[in-house]
Formats: C-alpha cells, sequence, structure tokens
C-alpha cells in the first residue's frame, strides 16, 4: 500500500518530465509517473522487467540489490526496444513500515546523446582533417611543448629533416634541429620580441636548420606560442623549405653575372633604353666609345642626347619604322654617327631592336659598332692601292721603254717582208717557186705578228688595274710570261738568263696579275743590282713537307749588307740612289704576297748577290685570300 507521503510524492513527480518508478524488494511496480507510463507503458503491480525491459526475467544490468542496499546510483543505459538512452539516478526510499523500496528516475538524454555523437563525430572529422592539413602542408609543421619536447612532426618535417615522426617523438629535443645549440634559445626570444612580428609571433625569418645526415639546410621560419586557457604550453613553427628557391636564387644570380658579364665584355658599345627612352643600360664599352661614366648616363640621359643632331634621331626613327634595315622595329649595320662627351661626332655601325613584352613596347636596345679604325684602314687601303699602282705605272713605264725596242724589230722584219711579198705578186703569175717563198714569208710575218700581241697583250694585262681576282695559277705559265716581259732589257742591259724550272708545280690559287707583278719587280730590281751586266736565275720548286711552292729570282750583283737586310721590306726604304727609286717596290711586293698567305725572304752576300725566295702555299678553292 502506498501511504499518504508516497501519494504526495506521486502528485509531484506527476509534473516532472522525467519518468519516475518505485519497485518493491520483490521487483514488483508500486508506483509509475505519468511520463514513465507514457515511455514504458501502465505496470503498477507487475515485475518491473516486464514492463520496463519488456523481458521475462530480471536484467542483467539491474542494480535493485545495491539499491535497496542503501546505495545511491547515476548511470546511464540505453533500452533498444525504445531507442532510447536514459540518465537513471535510483536511490532507496524507506517506507514507514521500515521496509525500502527502490526509486528510479530516468531522463530521456535520447537527443542530447544523438548531439554528443553528432559533435563527437565532427570533432573526429575535425581532428583528422586538421591532421590531414598538418600532414600534407608543404611546409614542415613541427610543435613541441615548454620543455622542447616534439608532440606534432609532419611529413614534411621529415622529409626536410630525415628523422621518422618515432624519432622525433621520442629522443628528438628542440634544441637539435638547429646547427648551434643555443639557436633554439635565440628564436624563442625572437618569438617574445616585437620587432619581429610579434610579441608572441615571427614571421619569415631565414636561417639554416641541421638534418639528420648533418646537412645544413636553408629554411623561412614563422613560429607561434601555443596557449591554453591563456596558459602558454608550447611553440608552433612553420618551416619552408628553402633549398630550391637558393638554387633558383643562385641560378638566377649567375645567370644575371653572366649576362652582366656578356654585356660589359662586348666589344661592341650596348645601350639600351626604357620606352621613354631613358638610357637604362650603358656598357664599358659605350663609355670607352662616348667618354660618359655609366652613373652619368643610367637614368639621366635619353638616347636622344647620344646623337649630334635631332635629325638624326628622326632618320633613326624613320628607319625603325620602315621594312628597309632588317624589318620593322630592327635595325641591321645601320650607320649613323654619336657624339662624345667632348662633342666629337663619332661614325657607328647600329644594329638595334625594339623591345616588346606581351604585345607592349618596354624599350629599345642598341648594339654600337666603333667605326673609326675601319674608316682608317679603309682610308689606308685607298692610300695602299693608289701606291700599289703608282709603283705599277712606274714599273710599266720602264717595261714600256724596253719593249718598244723589241716590239721595233719584228715589226721592221714584218714590213720587209710585205714588200717582199708585194712586189713578187707585182710580177704577175706566181710559179710554184715563188708561191713556196710567198707561204714562207707570209709564216713569218704571222708569227712576229703574234709576237707582238702576247707582248702588248702581256703589257696591256701587266697595267690594269683592277680588283682581286681569285682564280688557279699556273707557275710554269706565270714566270715564262715574266721572262718574255723582261727578256729585251736584260739582252740590253747584259744580262744572261738562266732558268731552274721544276717540272709539275702545283696550281697555286690566288691572283694571276699581282703575283706577276711581284716576280716583275723582283726582275727589276735585279737587273738594277747589275748595271754592268751579269746573270739573273729564275727557278721553281716544291716542298712536298710543307706543301709550299717556291719562286726564287738570284742576281749576281752587288748584295745587300746586313744592316739594310733588316730593312729591306720597309715603305719607303731603298737602297738605290735618290731618284732611282721611292724605296715601294719590296714593300708592295711583301703586302701582295702576304695577302696571299705567303711569305717571301731573302739571303743576300755582298759582291756574291743576292737572292729573294718567294712562298706560295698550294690551295684549294675554298681557301680564302686576303681582300685588304
Amino acid at each position: 500500500m502506498i501511504d499518504q507521503e508516497t501519494q504526495r510524492l506521486a502528485s509531484i513527480f506527476d509534473a516532472m518530465e522525467a519518468s519516475a518508478y518505485i519497485i518493491s524488494d520483490d521487483y514488483i511496480l508500486e508506483f509509475m509517473n505519468k511520463t514513465a507510463m507514457a515511455t514504458f507503458g501502465e505496470g503498477v503491480g507487475k515485475k518491473c522487467y516486464e514492463v520496463i525491459a519488456k523481458g521475462e526475467h530480471i536484467c542483467s544490468w539491474c542494480r535493485a540489490k545495491e539499491v535497496l542496499e542503501g546505495e545511491i546510483l547515476r548511470w546511464e543505459h540505453s533500452f533498444v526496444h525504445l531507442n532510447k538512452t536514459f540518465e537513471a539516478y535510483e536511490m532507496p526510499l524507506e517506507n514507514p513500515n521500515g521496509s525500502v523500496s527502490h526509486m528510479c528516475i530516468y531522463r530521456d538524454i535520447t537527443q542530447l546523446k544523438e548531439r554528443e555523437k553528432r559533435m563527437e563525430q565532427n570533432l573526429k572529422k575535425a581532428q583528422a582533417f586538421q591532421n590531414n592539413l598538418i600532414q600534407s602542408s608543404i611546409d614542415a609543421i613541427i610543435a613541441a611543448d615548454r620543455d622542447g619536447n616534439i608532440i606534432i612532426f609532419n611529413e614534411s618535417a621529415r622529409r626536410i629533416y630525415g628523422y621518422t615522426r618515432k624519432e622525433a617523438f621520442s629522443s628528438i629535443h628542440v634544441t637539435q634541429l638547429y646547427p648551434e645549440e643555443d639557436d633554439a634559445k635565440k628564436i624563442k626570444k625572437m618569438i617574445y620580441a616585437p620587432e619581429y612580428g610579434g610579441p608572441g609571433r615571427l614571421i619569415n625569418y631565414k636561417l639554416d636548420i641541421l638534418a639528420k645526415d648533418g646537412q645544413r639546410v636553408p629554411i623561412m621560419l614563422s613560429a607561434a606560442l601555443l596557449h591554453d586557457n591563456e596558459r602558454e604550453v608550447g611553440t608552433v613553427g612553420f618551416f619552408k623549405d628553402m633549398r630550391e628557391v637558393k638554387r633558383l636564387e643562385d641560378e638566377l644570380t649567375k645567370r644575371f653575372e653572366f649576362e652582366h658579364n656578356l654585356i660589359q665584355s662586348s666589344i661592341d658599345a650596348i645601350i639600351a633604353s626604357d620606352k621613354n627612352g631613358t638610357i637604362i643600360i650603358f656598357n664599358q664599352r659605350a663609355e670607352n666609345l662616348l667618354g660618359y661614366a655609366e652613373v652619368e648616363v643610367v637614368g639621366k640621359l635619353s638616347f636622344n642626347n647620344l646623337f649630334p643632331k635631332e635629325a638624326a634621331v628622326e632618320e633613326l626613327s624613320e628607319a625603325l619604322l620602315s621594312e628597309e634595315h632588317g624589318g620593322q622595329n630592327r635595325l641591321f649595320l645601320y650607320e649613323t654617327n654619336l657624339k662624345s662627351k667632348a662633342g666629337n661626332k663619332i661614325p657607328v655601325q647600329l644594329s638595334a631592336m625594339v623591345m616588346f613584352n606581351e604585345g607592349e613596347e618596354i624599350g629599345m636596345v642598341g648594339f654600337f659598332r666603333d667605326l673609326r679604325e675601319i674608316r682608317k684602314l679603309e682610308q689606308q687601303f685607298a692610300d695602299q692601292t693608289r701606291v700599289l699602282h703608282e709603283h705599277k705605272m712606274i714599273s710599266l713605264g720602264r717595261l714600256s721603254a724596253s719593249i718598244v725596242h723589241e716590239l721595233n724589230n719584228p715589226l721592221a722584219g714584218i714590213l720587209n717582208y710585205l714588200r717582199l711579198m708585194l712586189k713578187i705578186s707585182n710580177r704577175g703569175a706566181l710559179n710554184q717557186k715563188r708561191l713556196e717563198q710567198f707561204k714562207k714569208y707570209l709564216t713569218f710575218t704571222e708569227s712576229e705578228t703574234s709576237r707582238c700581241s702576247k707582248i702588248v697583250s702581256n703589257l696591256l694585262t701587266f697595267s690594269r688595274k683592277s680588283k682581286l681576282e681569285i682564280s688557279e695559277v699556273n707557275i710554269a705559265e706565270l714566270l715564262g710570261k715574266c721572262i718574255m716581259l723582261s727578256q729585251h732589257k736584260l739582252m740590253l742591259q747584259n744580262i744572261e738568263i738562266k732558268t731552274d724550272l721544276a717540272p709539275n708545280i702545283p696550281i697555286v690559287w690566288g691572283d694571276f696579275n699581282q703575283i706577276q707583278q711581284c716576280v716583275i719587280n723582283l726582275i727589276f730590281n735585279a737587273i738594277d743590282a747589275m748595271p754592268d751586266g751579269g746573270t739573273l736565275t729564275i727557278g721553281s720548286s716544291f716542298n712536298y713537307n710543307k706543301g709550299m711552292v717556291e719562286i726564287k729570282v738570284a742576281d749576281t750583283g752587288g748584295g745587300i749588307s746586313k744592316e739594310d737586310l733588316q730593312q729591306i721590306f720597309d715603305p719607303f726604304f731603298s737602297t738605290k740612289a735618290e731618284g732611282k727609286g721611292l724605296g715601294l717596290g719590296l714593300s708592295t711586293v711583301y703586302g701582295l704576297i702576304d695577302r696571299h698567305k705567303g711569305k717571301i725572304n731573302v739571303d743576300s752576300e755582298l759582291m756574291k748577290g743576292t737572292v729573294f725566295t718567294i712562298i706560295l702555299p698550294v690551295a684549294k678553292k675554298d681557301d680564302e685570300v686576303t681582300s685588304q
């Protein structure tokens, strides 16, 4: 029976949202509040396990015995058949008759548990995401507690340092991560200091760390203090591996230095400007060319300031816009003038290009070659060519004087034979004897005329002023023509001519006329060296070992002293009496033979004679002969 006190309690319990029921010591339900009946069903007077658990036996989880013995319990239990979880409060309830009942209060916490479950799942997901985020970071992430023990060591940290996570957590102290033992303390102080991104933070600090293999690795460190409830619990660092960045920086530095050295060591002046015309590059050769120091020009002068006139700048701009000098926005070997710091006009050859970046003009670069030395050489060459031609004309005059006499004899013979043939033809019909005589006279006339033609032809060839004409040169043929041209003068000077020509001399590749001029010049010098007569020897040979053809011109004159031999090829040096020569002959010969990649040597002994030897290489057609 339920007493009045229990009735009062029942009224109170009916107002509760929690399920409340009372069972006796024999497991009979003595009381159920409205919430309990709504949850478990009406069951007063029945066994509790039949109503609450829908079972036939005492529940395995039943703790009534403990309660009846005086314990107060609080625990959680889930009822599968209800799909609900309850928080249970169980306590002994002493009845007026001295018996003890078992009171249970079940608060439905199903929704709370579901929320907790969802929160736990979300927390696990967040932890998993956080862990994946840490492990997949391209930067090493390392955290340590206040004692310096490592508590986070991600995959990138393993890659940079070489330690496994097990090694890092079990045997590595944070001080071992740096080359010096006190590096970790210095970093901690920097984190506390305000000037490095803090206090409490360190941002983008460059330093070296010490890997497991002892190698120093450049990194960039950002770090922060870790707090829990405003209490410092450790430090976390983000280590960016700078090896690739450093490699690229070193490579970029080397490339920049290489390009800088390339620009500075160029034989041409290199000047570049931005799109506004302001000079941004001015190399050492440009300094030498124009007399400005780089600091006087870069960022201070415009391209226009380097030209003598505004018109020159306008012409340059027009040339860049046209297609005539290498294409639009390009110049190739364009000749113009620059103005030096001293105001001097300097002829230059310019190759230039307008620079673009993604279709937008960003500036211009120009390569300037100093033409002053070339202009000087051109003038020297023109002077040399003129002197060479003048010397040839002098030689031609001397040749002509002797050839006049040589032509006079055959012409006189031709004239006499023509007169005889005219007389024979006037006597009437020719008999066989006169016809044979007539043919004989015609053959002689034809021979002498051909001889005159060859002499005049050779003279014209020798006198012709022409450009260098490279072709195959037959040395035997060349020497034959030289002897023919000078034979009469040698005879008049009572000079005997001898030849020592080797057979099968290889072909030389060069200018026939210029080589002939050299030999004629040496023959005339030999004639001048033997005013009272003598012997002139013309020889040729081939040195198989050296692949060189040799031409010798030897005389039996008075010879040349050792002192004069040292200057024999110098321009305007002559051993002849004043008025007998300009001293240009042998220097001209030396220059011509040098152009053919050859040499000329001289051996002489006083009172015994002189031997000049021209040495020419046997060359192929694709070999070059200097044209300057």
